[in-house]
């Protein structure tokens, strides 16, 4: 199902760290805790559950999607905080190095 460009948000974040480093981050619980949040279940296969409580009150959940080892990793939203995590959303991230 294609999403109307207005329902579409799209954000770019910089790291200074090449992408497998940051899969790691998204993809191993221990990492996620020490990057952010008080706890975190990262199942890193399709289907696989994801749940990570950034502030220890709100949890965001969901089901992974898709997994591209070093370059992409989405989740459909079950909950969380904001209008982004509403249920049934769609969140993507794609990994790239930065153009210099």
């Amino acid at each position: 199902m294609a999403i109307a460009s207005s329902e579409l948000v799209e954000r770019e974040i910089r790291i200074e760290a090449p992408p497998s480093v940051v899969f790691e981050f998204l993809t191993d619980p221990a990492k996620m805790v020490r990057w952010m949040g008080t706890e975190a279940v990262l199942e890193p296969w399709p289907g696989g559950r994801y749940y990570v409580n950034p502030s220890g009150h709100e949890p965001a959940s969901g089901k992974v999607l898709e997994i591209i080892p070093d370059r992409r990793w989405s989740s459909a939203g079950l909950g969380g905080r904001g209008a982004a995590a509403a249920a049934g959303s769609e969140h993507r991230r794609d990994l790239a190095r930065a153009r210099r």
